[in-house]
């Protein structure tokens, strides 16, 4: 027991009590550390969690922030079985493009129809529309029908090919270019799901 000096002259009398050592301390000091470190680490482990959660949670808003600032337009359209557009968007063109197999069946159709009332033409330019009925004048549909297209060709817009009968001989070469065109009626959407349009149309008889 030690005096200790009070501001009011008053003594106080203090007891300092020193560490008890014991047999089990050393044990239980061994027993504690290890589970001491292990607490400390779990704590240094959750500040990292839950700092990384908050600041991806914060990164989070950031992005939808700024993908909401950015005008965007939702696109609804119709398909077909066959897996065509029914109504393409008008916004594909110029960088419009089809399939070598849909293009060259839909050129088909093209040379064929101008002998059933010529229900093409609205996909069909001024000048394709005349070649085209120059170019098929004197072939029967029939003929038309049997034939199938030869080496045909896409070169970005453009196209070629020739159509050829039964025996492999050549009747006409066609070419041209093609693009897209809104397509407005259901009739529209009917023949020409994708749209299609012909330009510069060019028919060359071998016949």
């Amino acid at each position: 027991m030690q005096p200790s000096g009070f501001p009011f002259g008053k003594e106080v009398q203090s007891y300092r009590q020193t560490e008890v050592v014991t047999p089990f301390q050393k044990q239980n000091q061994l027993f504690d550390k290890p589970i001491g470190q292990l607490i400390y680490k779990a704590y240094i482990w959750r500040v990292v969690f839950f700092s990384g959660a908050g600041l991806s949670f914060f990164l989070s808003l950031i992005l939808v922030g700024y993908l909401n600032s950015i005008p965007y337009k939702i696109l609804v359209e119709q398909v077909t079985s066959k897996g065509f557009l029914k109504s393409p968007p008008e916004f594909l063109s110029p960088n419009y493009t089809v399939s070598q197999t849909v293009l060259e069946g839909f050129v088909k159709s093209l040379l064929i129809s101008d002998q059933s009332g010529g229900i093409y033409n609205n996909f069909l330019d001024e000048a394709s529309q005349l070649a085209l009925k120059q170019g098929v004048a004197g072939i029967s549909q029939s003929q038309l029908k049997a034939a199938t297209f030869d080496k045909f060709t896409m070169n970005d817009l453009n196209f070629s090919g020739e159509l050829v009968d039964k025996k492999g001989t050549a009747i006409l070469v066609v070419s041209g270019q093609f693009g897209h065109q809104p397509l407005t009626t259901k009739e529209q959407v009917k023949i020409n799901p994708l749209g299609i349009y012909i330009q510069n149309l060019a028919i060359e008889r071998l016949l």
